[in-house]
């Protein structure tokens, strides 16, 4: 699952983790905002962080970089194409990241928290895919960040809710932030880059993270806000899906592993709405990774799904 595109790394002198720093990576992502980089990033090497991994789109001459760098030397630049989404970039920055947990955020937010060695101790408890934080929104709304799933037999959504306590359970990281555990994260393939859509691309990792055995935990104990407005993810079905629920919703598990039955290609061509050829193409190939990945599975999406625990 974690097949990248190519790119381009970046880096100032500094080879090794600072001893010192807290052993954490921030991936930071960009998007559309204002501001003077430089000044942004020697802010944040401020905070300890092991290193910074700032994502940039390769507009710029990788020479412009390389003299950036050497003004930053505990931040590295991964330069890519503007048509990299979201999960892709995750993937890349968490694959170079030197430490074993990696915060993700975007530009546009700011970590309230102190960074030091109460806030990896939570993450160590934890023991989670990702640990999540709390999000509060640029007017100091607490945003409803913790996604419950929910089905009524035919449709799967989620059911976004305020993370009340620290340890509730939620199907994927709101808007990609927390810290992930680089080992985990790899271990059950990254977020998956044929699935272009944030919200069902976010959905499919959620989901193979449970069905695999892993989990998502918030924690009260980080808290970032954002500075300015935020966009909330198109949650239209389509194809990104019908990608999402031939890996998932439409695996059978019995007991020792999970399995896609033949049977259900006969309504997964009437309901696709895609072309004979194609709904078999897709079917057959979700069907091998499914066969591949079968010892992977310790649940259905069903038993997933009833027995979420609901918030009090």
């Amino acid at each position: 699952m974690l097949n990248t595109q190519s790119y381009t790394f970046v880096r100032g002198e500094k080879k090794t983790v600072s001893d010192t720093a807290v052993p954490l990576t921030l991936l930071r992502r960009n998007r559309n905002r204002s501001g003077n980089r430089l000044e942004d990033l020697q802010e944040l090497m401020k905070k300890g962080f092991s290193e910074i991994i700032s994502v940039e789109y390769a507009s710029r001459s990788v020479h412009d970089y390389d003299m950036l760098a050497r003004k930053l030397p505990s931040v590295r630049f991964l330069l890519v194409d503007k048509d990299t989404g979201a999960g892709e970039q995750i993937n890349m920055g968490i694959r170079e990241a030197a430490c074993q947990h990696v915060a993700v955020m975007w530009n546009d937010m700011r970590m309230q928290t102190p960074l030091n060695g109460a806030i990896m101790e939570v993450v160590r408890v934890n023991n989670a895919m990702c640990t999540v934080p709390v999000l509060h929104s640029c007017h100091d709304d607490l945003i409803p960040s913790v996604q419950i799933p929910v089905s009524n037999g035919r449709v799967i959504k989620t059911l976004p809710v305020p993370p009340l306590r620290s340890g509730m359970d939620t199907v994927f990281p709101f808007d990609y932030t927390g810290i992930y555990n680089k080992k985990i994260f790899e271990s059950v393939g990254g977020y998956d880059s044929r699935i272009p859509s944030p919200y069902w691309q976010k959905m499919d990792l959620g989901f193979r993270t449970y069905l695999w055995g892993e989990k998502f935990s918030t924690s009260c104990g980080i808290r970032i806000f954002y500075i300015s407005d935020f966009s909330q993810d198109d949650i239209t079905p389509g194809a990104d899906y019908r990608r999402f629920y031939l890996k998932n919703l439409a695996v059978k598990y019995n007991g020792d592993y999970g399995y896609l039955p033949k049977i259900r290609i006969f309504s997964y061509i009437v309901k696709s709405g895609e072309g004979l050829g194609t709904a078999i193409h897709r079917f057959r190939a979700a069907a091998e990774w499914v066969s591949e990945n079968r010892f992977r599975f310790r649940l259905s999406s069903r038993a997933m799904i009833e027995s979420w625990p609901q918030p009090e």
